[in-house]
């Protein structure tokens, strides 16, 4: 018996170990589908069985997206679509039966606002897609969220000089090149192809981070810079995402000054 009882405790302890090892391994190597089962598979289909989008915020089956609030901060909100589409580098976004993913993430930071608990202004605003191996999912995904303090008060130095023509910046140690847009531009324009249409030769959208921030000219008006960074040019990490702050401290910091400035 004793024997018995020993091996049972061995096998115990094995099956303990061997269940260790998987969650280890879950946890370094994590489901790159994960966004997307959560679209396809739940956010959509409660959305045409129910009409209730959960565990997403919103589904717009018509436009083809859905939108999912990220574990990550208080704030960040994902704008992913309802096809599969893996990410920056897939030839789908290119194409004229794209929806306009970035028009649509865009109007979706009120859900931001409404996490902050505050009317954010444009400038405090920033959208984010990652470079193909910065990125931990193989679905489509735009991060909606505030954008850090400093990379706003970085582009409000060199805004006189942003324009429609690319020019090249560094920000947070990093090379990006930035273009404004205008609010007619963000509506009509693919800023995929923008991208794809500024590319050297031999270089592919999969080592592009864009960021879209919003921004505020001295007259008042308003717009967005559209920056664009190329994983390993200029020390960029292809992490767009890392220009956000995650924890919206921007906000924060304009709730206890009264002002955004």
């Amino acid at each position: 018996m004793p024997s018995l009882a020993k091996a049972i405790g061995l096998a115990i302890t094995s099956a303990l170990v061997l269940i260790a090892a998987a969650r280890f391994v879950g946890a370094r190597l994590p489901d790159r589908d994960a966004l997307w089962k959560i679209v396809h598979d739940r956010c959509v289909a409660d959305q045409q069985s129910h009409g209730d989008p959960a565990p997403c915020v919103s589904v717009n089956l018509a436009e083809r997206w859905a939108l999912f609030k990220d574990d990550d901060g208080n704030t960040q909100f994902l704008l992913i679509p309802t096809n599969r589409v893996t990410g920056i580098e897939d030839p789908f976004i290119l194409t004229e039966q794209a929806p306009n993913y970035w028009k649509a993430a865009w109007a979706a930071h009120r859900f931001v606002d409404q996490r902050a608990a505050r009317s954010l202004t444009s400038d405090q605003i920033a959208l984010a897609i990652n470079a193909q191996s910065a990125r931990s999912q193989d679905q489509l995904h735009i991060h909606i969220d505030c954008i850090r303090a400093d990379v706003r008060d970085a582009l409000r130095l060199v805004q006189p000089q942003i324009d429609a023509n690319w020019m090249r910046i560094t920000v947070s140690g990093q090379q990006y090149e930035v273009r404004w847009l205008s609010a007619d531009d963000l509506h009509s324009k693919n800023l995929f192809a923008l991208v794809a249409e500024h590319l050297q030769p031999g270089q592919t959208m999969g080592a592009e981070t864009m960021i879209l921030a919003g921004a505020v000219l001295p007259d008042g008006s308003g717009g967005f810079d559209l920056l664009v960074g190329r994983l390993g040019v200029g020390g960029n990490r292809g992490g767009g995402e890392a220009l956000e702050d995650h924890g919206c401290a921007i906000a924060k910091d304009a709730a206890v000054n009264g002002s955004d400035h």
